[in-house]
């Protein structure tokens, strides 16, 4: 990826951002991962991990979104205009982010340093899998203009990601980020 990076190429920028999310969010979700545990430097580890999950999920997808409309019309000034809408679902998603920090809307990490499901949880899974169902839903209806290579490409990577979701959403308790 590195030798073949073009920083003017938005479609190189987005796969690259792509690649730095993803090793973003495995840090953030083993950061994650500290639940339960008595020691006190667990605590801050725990918070931190699970506000960046909830906080870079939705940017991942924003960016898939970007990277699939791309592939589809190969015009960056249209892909661009595509984030201004995109940008204000993360804004309201890190908006209630923030405010879930102190309401639990979200989630909660009580006293024990466990993690607990807020009562909006869903408004940021709906969010996350919204971008998901447009870039698959843009992958089909522009099927006729897309290379049968990336046409593939791009209508099967949602199937990881809703069944890791439909997983982890069901069996509470397990990641699969």
């Amino acid at each position: 990826s590195i030798k073949l990076y073009d920083r003017d190429l938005l479609n190189d920028i987005l796969f690259r951002n792509m690649i730095i999310m993803t090793g973003l969010m495995l840090i953030f979700d083993s950061m994650s991962r500290f639940d339960g545990e008595p020691f006190a430097i667990f605590s801050p580890i725990n918070q931190i991990g699970n506000f960046s999950i909830f906080f870079s999920s939705s940017i991942f997808t924003s960016l898939w979104l970007g990277y699939v409309h791309f592939q589809i019309f190969e015009d960056a000034d249209r892909t661009k205009k595509l984030f201004v809408p995109v940008a204000f679902l993360n804004l309201l998603n890190i908006a209630l982010l923030l405010i879930s920090q102190s309401k639990g809307w979200y989630y909660y990490i009580d006293g024990n340093n466990i993690y607990h499901r807020g009562p909006y949880y869903l408004v940021s899974f709906s969010i996350t899998l919204a971008l998901l169902i447009v870039s698959s839903l843009l992958t089909l209806i522009y099927r006729n203009e897309i290379k049968q290579k990336k046409y593939y490409s791009l209508i099967f990577f949602i199937f990881p990601p809703l069944i890791s979701m439909g997983l982890q959403y069901f069996f509470y308790g397990i990641s699969l980020i």
